[in-house]
Order: structure tokens, then C-alpha cells, then sequence
């Protein structure tokens, strides 16, 4: 504290602003627009990196824009670590659940569910058909039905 003799109250030196690192206050903004964890570690690792050059333009983006680049960072991880096999698997592990739902009902109606959406009908008349085909007695009729459809198919 120091003392002005023209002025009646001491001054007061304020304390000094508590200032965020830039790469903390980056770190915060990636997690509000979204960014999983991982990527904000990463961008925080790799802050004072020298071979990061483009680094201020990045933390210069918009809002929109960042967000923008976190989806397209996201998609090529998932691109990167995911084969197509296995995305394919996936595709099929999700219309199997949704055939063994299916097959529940009368013959005429899982035929109109597989044919339903003419782009996913291989698809769906392949999993009905292993659905049907894990029942005790798999209705014949059925399967050959879908048996025409996928010959139609391909």
C-alpha cells in the first residue's frame, strides 16, 4: 500500500487479474462446442508443440467454424479406427435386433417391413431371414419369400 499526501484515503496497489493460460481457456471452448475429451487432451499436450504452426489460426476460428473442424476431426478419427468390416457388422448387429423384433408378427407384414425402404431391402430380408432361421420352426413360406427378394436384388 503507498500513501498519497494529496489524497485523503490510502491507495490501494489492486491485485494482480487472475489470467487463464490461453491454452486452458482453448481447452474450455473445444469442450463447450462439443469436442470429446480425448481431443481436447490431445490439443492440450500438444499446445507449446513447435510443429504446430497453424495453431493461432485454429484458436482464431469462429465458433462455427471450430465446430466445424471438431466434427470433421471426429469423423476421420472414427474413419481412421473403424474398418469398413466392422462398420458393416454393426450395420448388420442393428437390423438383426430390428428383424428378431419383426418376425414376431404375420408373414405379410415382415415382408412389408423388408421392402419397406428399397435401398435397405437386402439388408433387412438377409437379417430377417437369419432371424427366422435361429426359431425352432422357421416358417418356409417366409424364406423363400425373402429368397425371391434378394434374387430380385441382385
Amino acid at each position: 500500500m503507498t500513501h498519497n499526501p494529496k489524497m485523503p484515503w490510502p491507495r490501494r496497489t489492486p491485485a494482480p487479474a487472475l489470467t487463464e493460460h490461453p491454452r486452458d481457456a482453448f481447452a474450455d471452448r473445444l469442450r463447450r462446442l462439443g469436442a470429446p475429451d480425448d481431443l481436447v487432451e490431445q490439443t492440450r499436450e500438444a499446445w507449446d508443440d513447435p510443429e504446430w504452426q497453424n495453431r493461432d489460426d485454429i484458436v482464431g476460428l469462429s465458433d462455427d467454424a471450430l465446430r466445424a473442424e471438431i466434427v470433421e476431426i471426429v469423423r476421420e478419427h472414427h474413419e481412421g479406427t473403424h474398418t469398413e468390416d466392422e462398420d458393416a457388422e454393426a450395420l448388420h448387429q442393428v437390423l438383426l435386433a430390428q428383424a428378431r423384433e419383426v418376425i414376431r408378427a404375420p408373414i405379410h407384414e415382415v415382408i412389408a417391413w423388408v421392402v419397406e425402404h428399397p435401398t435397405k431391402q437386402a439388408g433387412r430380408a438377409a437379417a430377417v431371414a437369419e432371424a427366422e432361421g435361429e426359431e425352432a420352426k422357421p416358417r418356409t413360406t417366409l424364406l423363400e419369400q425373402l429368397e425371391r427378394i434378394t434374387r430380385a436384388e441382385a
